[in-house]
Order: C-alpha cells, then structure tokens, then sequence
C-alpha cells in the first residue's frame, strides 16, 4: 500500500502557482518504505514545488496521507503558558507547607500555655503541701512503734518486744537490759529475771548495797544505857532502804527507832523492840536516822541492818 508523504512543516505553501502546479503534479512515493521516485510527464513541474532540502524532511516521517496531517505534538507547539502552570503548581505546595508550619506553630503555643496555667494554678498547693513535711511524712514505724522527730531526722520508739530503725525486729524481754548494776537478765516466755551480783537486790538489781551496821558488840550482847544514833545519806536523786537480817533485843526496854530524814526530829518511820522480824523500810529521799537505846539493866544479842541505796530510775 502506498501513501503520499507530505513534510508538515511545508504543508501551507504561499502563492497560488504553487498551489496549482502541485494539483498537477505525481507526488514521490514511498512503497514498502522504500522512496520510489514518481513516473510522471510533469516531473519538471513537481521537481519545481519540491526542492531537494524539502525531499530529505520526508525521509524522517512515517507515510501519512497528505490532505490529512496527523496531529503530532512537537515542541515548538507547546503552549506558552506552561511555565505559569508549574509556578502555580510550586505555589500550592508552599502554601500548603506554610499551613503546616502555622498549625505546628500553634499547636506548640497552646501547649507552653496550658503548662503554664496548670503551673500557676498548682503551685500554691504543692507549697502547702511541702510546708507540712516533716522527717516523719510518709514514714511507718511497724509492730506498733511511733515516729519521732528528733535533731531533725525520724525515730522510731517501739513497743516492748521490738527494735530496729523501723521498729522490724523482734526481740525478747531481755534485750533491753532491764537489770541495774551488772545484773543478768534471763528470758522466760514473755518475762525475764534479774539474778543480782553480791551488794544488790531487787527485782531489777537496783538496791546497791551502801553499808552495814550492827548493835556495838554484836554478836555478842550490847551494853546497858546506850544512846547510839546512825545518820545515812545515799546522795542526791537515791533513797534508802534498810533491812534487818538479825533482831533481839530485851523487850519494851531497848528500842530501835527509824526516822525519815537527817535527824529524829524528822517523821519516824518505825519503832521496834523485843524478837521480832521488822519490816523493810524505804525512806522519801536521800537521808534516813537510825536510833538505838537500851535502859540500865538488862542486855541482849542486838540487831544487824543492811543498808541500801536505791537508785531511782523507771523499774
């Protein structure tokens, strides 16, 4: 199949003689894309509408059919206005990207404020709050114990029968040391006992033993009209205590009498006679007056009293 090949850019020739002389003219073919040059009488005439540099323009075109060009779109016949498209297109894009920033931008100030606001309105009462803290704020002491400041820093002060920072160890009776003056403390159940070294007693060893005093003679008989007066003092913040190991004297003749202070005419506390087995005393504070008479006849073995000084500490 053939077809007339036409070069487009010449497809609008100027002048009617043209015009005329190619409505005459066989046209050059190409045939199985081989150029075939025409067999006509009026090559000269189309020789004339065709030159040489207008035929080498065919050669780089596919065969259309002459009155109908195709509609092929080269370069030149873009239009003009597409630079302005695309700096429409770059337009839009940065608009778009400053929308993004302005949003961001916002976003970040809503939040600075709202932080500052919430900071404002709880500050007052995270000071109250911290006002009200102490060494003992938060702190639990355990098995009963309560917290204490002292120097600034929490104590725990435990119940019996427990010890540690927090109050967490469990402990016997004796771990206190509850015995005075050396004395051992051995646990029984929930109880202990104080076995005292020699010159204590008491149930927690707090009697120290201060002196001894006996009838002049004693073992033997006292003589007759005696006035013999001890005064004892065991030093500031004790008391005394006095314990007849021994008692005998002649009975509702001789005596012995015990007041409450530094001299007999303080309050008596005791007066005794005869065989009997007289009661512990304890004086009110440190001093305690002891006065022994016997009448003019008539004797016996006398008394023997140890004497106690007591420590007044919590028993």
């Amino acid at each position: 199949m053939m077809f007339p090949l036409f070069k487009q850019d010449n497809y609008n020739f100027v002048g009617n003689r043209k015009l005329a002389k190619m409505s005459k003219a066989k046209p050059n073919l190409y045939q199985n894309n081989i150029f075939v040059e025409g067999k006509t009488d009026d090559d000269a005439v189309y020789e004339e509408c065709f030159d040489t540099d207008d035929q080498s323009d065919y050669e780089d075109v596919s065969p259309v059919a002459k009155r109908n060009p195709p509609d092929i779109n080269i370069a030149h016949n873009m239009p003009k206005n597409q630079p302005i498209q695309e700096d429409n297109s770059q337009s839009k894009k940065m608009h778009i990207q400053l929308r993004l920033l302005v949003f961001i931008s916002c976003f970040v100030i809503t939040l600075l404020v709202s932080n500052v606001v919430t900071f404002i309105t709880t500050k007052d009462k995270f000071s109250e709050k911290k006002t009200n803290l102490t060494p003992c704020t938060g702190l639990n002491c355990l098995n009963g114990g309560s917290c204490e400041v002292l120097n600034g820093t929490f104590h725990c002060s435990c119940d019996s029968g427990f010890s540690g920072r927090l109050c967490e160890e469990e402990v016997g009776p004796c771990f206190s040391n509850p015995c005075f003056n050396f004395g051992s403390c051995r646990a029984s159940c929930n109880t202990y006992t104080c076995y005292c070294p020699n010159g204590t007693k008491g149930s927690r060893c707090q009697d120290v033993l201060h002196k001894i005093i006996t009838s002049p003679g004693y073992p033997s008989n006292y003589n007759d009209s005696m006035n013999r007066i001890w005064i004892i003092d065991v030093g500031l913040a004790n008391t005394v205590r006095i314990t007849f190991t021994h008692f005998q004297l002649e009975n509702t003749f001789d005596f012995v009498k015990i007041y409450n202070g530094q001299s007999t005419t303080c309050g008596s506390l005791a007066n005794y006679t005869g065989t009997i087995n007289p009661t512990e005393l304890t004086s009110t504070g440190r001093y305690m007056s002891i006065l022994f008479t016997t009448d003019g006849s008539g004797t016996d073995v006398g008394f023997r009293a140890v004497i106690y000084k007591i420590t007044n500490l919590i028993l």
